[in-house]
Parts: structure tokens; sequence; C-alpha cells
């Protein structure tokens, strides 16, 4: 299933947000390889957001 979490790229909010996110997936960032876990793709849209698809 498709995990978003809404939170801009370039804001404070952005790296606490990952790193709680990161306890229970991993995640990929923008330009971020796909990891084995997680497919992961950028949402181009009025803000990027982290999107993971769980494995």
């Amino acid at each position: 299933e498709w995990k978003s979490f809404g939170a801009p790229f370039g804001t404070s909010a952005t790296p606490n947000l990952h790193q709680r996110v990161s306890r229970v997936v991993t995640c990929c960032e923008v330009f971020d390889a796909p990891k084995s876990t997680a497919h992961c793709r950028t949402a181009y849209r009025l803000y990027t957001a982290f999107e993971c698809f769980i494995t």
C-alpha cells in the first residue's frame, strides 16, 4: 500500500518526519535510489512528499 507523508521538503518539519518514519520503514528522499524494503517516488505537485510503498 502507498503511505504518503505530506510534509514539504525544505521545511523544518521534514527531518523530524523522516526520522520518525525511518523507525518503521526505510523511506527514500528525492533522488535517492529505491531501497529493498520500500519503493519510493517523487511527487511533483505544489510540494514534494514522502511516498513509500511498503512491500
